[in-house]
């Protein structure tokens, strides 16, 4: 992913018992207002997590560290909070390999101007057999990743979508919408054993 000057891409590491395999979710920022260092980033990013998704997500779950990388690539700082943030919430979660769907919204059409975030472990309770995320647990999400969205619009880290192609600058994201169908993530299964050996000819 391309990180042109004045942006950054920022990653949550989760882990805890829901996820024992670990799972990362990536914004990108505009960081051109205030110019802060890859440490400030950082920082705001986690404790903006802990205002707005802490609360509402699973007590198993925990953001381990959030590591932000300014650009451009070759040699833009970069740097880990470290401060980890356990879930508030005492809900029985979702599988590992289930995530809530979060698209991030931009005045551009095409696919170049959608992007997607995955949170996983949401209320196991609130999702149908089908994967349909029932309407109160959409609404609690749509209201953490609002308050998640303008917390960082407010310490002057708005979110963008960053792009591969080097010419592309930078899209601002309008808004976060939560889907009403879960998604999978299968790498966050955790592996039981090894591959099983053929048998003999």
């Amino acid at each position: 992913m391309n990180i042109p000057p004045g942006f950054a891409q920022v990653n949550f590491v989760l882990g805890g018992t829901a996820l024992p395999r670990g799972a990362q979710i990536t914004i990108g920022v505009d960081n051109q207002t205030d110019d802060f260092g890859a440490d400030g980033v950082a920082f705001h990013a986690s404790d903006n997590w802990n205002f707005a998704i802490t609360p509402v997500w699973t007590e198993l779950g925990t953001l381990e560290k959030v590591h932000a990388k300014l650009g451009p690539n070759a040699t833009g700082p970069e740097a880990d909070n470290t401060t980890p943030y356990d879930g508030a919430d005492d809900y029985q979660p979702t599988p590992a390999q289930a995530a809530l769907l979060v698209t991030k919204n931009t005045a551009l059409g095409g696919r170049q101007g959608r992007g997607r975030l995955f949170m996983p472990s949401i209320n196991e309770a609130g999702v149908t057999a089908a994967g349909v995320v029932q309407t109160a647990t959409v609404l609690v999400w749509q209201n953490a990743f609002n308050a998640f969205f303008d917390a960082m619009a407010g310490n002057n880290l708005p979110l963008v979508l960053l792009h591969n192609a080097v010419e592309v600058v930078p899209t601002p994201v309008t808004s976060l919408t939560v889907n009403s169908l879960m998604a999978t993530q299968r790498r966050r299964i955790r592996r039981v054993g090894g591959r099983k050996k053929k048998p003999p000819a």
